[in-house]
């Protein structure tokens, strides 16, 4: 799982001892930055940082609030494992799978085109029927490749964004429940 965390508990116990009017306003304001992080996050991966495909990503970011102890934290991530991959980059080598492709004359026979509402050639694949997946179909033996993919921060470059209004936050809440 990847996290992106903004946790209160660097003077924790001085904040333990200043009563509950502190921590009640640390938890609204680390919630709304969490909420903030998570809108940014989502935003990102609707097409400023990545393109979306089927959208499991972007639907299984999630937001937390909670006290631990003497501090209060807020946590954005995700579960899906593709994330890690996209946030940090990943050059190595990996190994493909065996699988079935279709040849290039399976996939000039399986082309057709149709006019676009401008007057322009569009271009479809057939999926199934006479040139489907079974004919002209080659099999590819499991095979290590090189894939240099860049970074793409979605996580941490949306907390970095709120940083200082974070800092701010969180010091006004501090100031207000200490007065």
């Amino acid at each position: 799982m990847i996290k992106v965390e903004v946790d209160s508990s660097v003077a924790g116990a001085r904040l333990a001892a200043m009563g509950g009017k502190v921590r009640s306003n640390l938890l609204r304001v680390i919630r709304s930055l969490t909420l903030e992080v998570e809108a940014r996050v989502k935003q990102k991966l609707s097409g400023d940082v990545l393109h979306v495909r089927t959208g499991l990503l972007r639907s299984s970011i999630t937001s937390r609030t909670q006290v631990e102890g003497d501090s209060v934290v807020g946590s954005v991530g995700t579960n899906v494992s593709y994330a890690r991959v996209h946030e940090f980059g990943f050059n190595g080598v990996v190994t493909v799978a065996a699988h079935i492709r279709r040849t290039q004359a399976q996939m000039r026979r399986a082309t057709y085109s149709v006019k676009g509402k401008d007057g322009e050639r569009i271009y479809k694949v057939r999926q199934t029927g006479k040139f489907g997946k079974s004919a002209g179909a080659v099999t590819v033996k499991t095979h290590q490749r090189h894939v240099n993919l860049p970074e793409r921060s979605f996580l941490r470059s949306s907390l970095n964004e709120i940083a200082d209004k974070a800092r701010a936050d969180i010091l006004m809440a501090v100031r207000e429940g200490m007065a």
